[in-house]
């Protein structure tokens, strides 16, 4: 039976045939390749070098009809067979494992670099160019580091002009938050200022993108005016100016003094991160410690353990390193006692055949687990705020009251009662509800609180505090003039869904309804029952589906 030229490719493909090379005088065959079938017969059909498959019949048909078909064939190229994607042979691969600790050693560059994105994109390109030109000398292609360096910095320009043209439409519209940071690199002591910029796309797609990352001038000092002249300086750049950083932008920061002041006549939130990082160092302070003596020496001779499995090598035989309490790593004593706790039994063992037992008998294992599950809530809060891959505002609110309770409750035993009243204390100060605390949790927050379908009827909140995030939505509302479409339709109520969430008590679900009469949409909101569809634990993809809706 006669093949189609199309079930010759298909059998090359999966490789049941294979191609060689053409014996002949012709120049012909230096641009084809011969199709044989299994047993390595030749068959009527030749592969050329753009991938397609022509009948060759010998004496009958000639090399004419091949002649006449053309493909991109430069000069010179070495021949290349039509194939598949083909299994490399062990060998090959071995030797490509040798180059990569080759690069890695004789370049002084870390083993990962053969794992990254660039690494394999620029020897995808060597491969592409060997395909087209043939085999050539990689030094008659690589550019000058000179010449990287120049190329760079265009690319960045068009890079901040492409960005720039992206986000300042979605500020106009709808505003976005900027995150903002101050540091010192320890080399050259030079001070940096960052800017991260988040918002949503139409599609209601999260994004961050970090901006900028300027240093500071020599002999600059950080004060309040300065950081704001660089910090808009460099928005400036990404075509956001004051017209739009006035009531458009959202800035969140910690709460130094300087930066405090330089942004002071904007809308500014408090990074409640930082908050509960400043909250446990005030709490595990030497002088909050001096009055528990039991924890203050868990603490100190936890350190020692740590310090001594690191000096002494005995770090390589535990299946995780231990970690040691660092006073600028955020939840670093949680870190420390946990990665203790997890390797109890290991430790001892180690310990003990190393006569040096009496490290570990020091350390209690029931004070260690009464401890790591009271920092273990701050771990939990902490990795929800720092998250940059769903909308975090809506999450101080019920954190604080969350974290609170837990302080209260955590006071009643013995061990913690000195630290939990502190962190209570504090917390109450820096993201209390009751608007008589220092610095009570941003109404922003709030209402991102509000606008997040589970949590919506703000039931962590008296009624009376309710009542103000609902009248405080509204006005951002009408300052946005967004226009408004009153609703009608109500969605037919769902089965009631068993939640696993921390935030169960405070959640909405299909079986509850409000009162309320539908005569806005913030009414409609707040009394519609949640549909299963889409989750609403989704937020993003909950105000999509709703977008025609609100």
């Amino acid at each position: 039976m006669t093949q189609s030229t199309n079930e010759v490719e298909k059998n090359i493909k999966q490789g049941v045939y294979t191609t060689k090379t053409k014996q002949g005088k012709s120049d012909i065959w230096k641009q084809f390749s011969v199709v044989c079938d299994k047993e390595g017969k030749e068959l009527d059909f030749m592969s050329d070098k753009c991938e397609k498959v022509l009948v060759y019949s010998g004496h009958k048909s000639g090399t004419s009809g091949l002649r006449r078909h053309t493909c991109s064939v430069v000069p010179g190229q070495s021949k290349l067979l039509f194939k598949s994607k083909q299994l490399l042979p062990t060998h090959i691969k071995q030797e490509t494992a040798e180059k990569c600790m080759d690069v890695c050693c004789l370049d002084i560059r870390p083993y990962d670099l053969v794992a990254g994105k660039g690494f394999s994109d620029i020897l995808q390109h060597f491969v592409n160019v060997a395909a087209k030109y043939g085999k050539f000398d990689v030094n008659d292609i690589l550019p000058h580091p000179t010449t990287v360096s120049r190329h760079v910095e265009g690319r960045a320009q068009a890079l901040r002009a492409s960005v720039a043209a992206e986000i300042k439409p979605i500020i106009e519209t709808y505003g976005c938050a900027i995150t903002t940071d101050i540091w010192t690199e320890d080399y050259h002591k030079c001070s940096f200022i960052s800017g991260t910029i988040h918002y949503t796309n139409n599609n209601f797609d999260l994004i961050s993108r970090v901006l900028f990352a300027a240093p500071f001038e020599t002999g600059v000092s950080k004060t309040g005016e300065n950081i704001r002249i660089l910090l808009f300086q460099k928005l400036c750049e990404f075509g956001i100016d004051t017209s739009l950083l006035s009531d458009r932008v959202v800035f969140v920061t910690d709460r130094g003094a300087n930066i405090v002041a330089a942004l002071r006549g904007y809308n500014r939130l408090n990074c409640n991160a930082h908050i509960l990082n400043v909250t446990l160092s005030s709490a595990f302070a030497p002088a909050v410690l001096a009055e528990t003596t039991e924890l203050s020496e868990l603490l100190s001779n936890a350190k020692k353990l740590v310090k001594y499995f690191k000096h002494s090598g005995l770090q390589n035989s535990l299946k995780k390193s231990l970690k040691q309490s660092i006073e600028t790593r955020w939840n670093s004593n949680y870190d420390m006692l946990d990665s203790i706790l997890q390797q109890h039994e290991e430790i001892a063992t180690l310990l003990l055949s190393n006569d040096q037992y009496e490290r570990i008998a020091q350390i209690n294992a029931n004070t260690l687990r009464t401890v790591v599950a009271f920092l273990k809530l701050f771990k939990d809060a902490t990795n929800d705020l720092e998250s940059s891959t769903i909308p975090s505002a809506s999450l101080p609110l019920p954190w604080s009251v969350t974290l609170i309770e837990h302080c209260q409750a955590a006071s009643l035993e013995p061990l913690l009662s000195e630290v939990s009243n502190v962190c209570a204390s504090r917390l109450e100060e820096l993201m209390g509800t009751s608007d008589t605390s220092a610095f009570p949790l941003h109404m922003m927050y709030r209402i991102a609180t509000l606008l997040t379908p589970k949590m919506r009827l703000l039931r962590m909140l008296p009624l009376d505090a309710r009542d103000d995030v609902v009248k405080g939505a509204k006005e951002i509302i009408q300052k946005m003039k967004f226009d408004l479409v009153t609703a009608t339709a109500v969605d037919e109520p769902s089965a009631k869904k068993q939640s696993t969430d921390r935030f169960a008590d405070w959640e909405d679900d299909a079986s509850f309804v409000t009162p309320n009469t539908l005569v806005d949409e913030m009414a409609e909101y707040l009394s519609s029952r949640l549909p299963d569809n889409p989750d609403p634990d989704s937020v993003l993809e909950w105000w999509k589906f709703n977008k025609e809706r609100y």
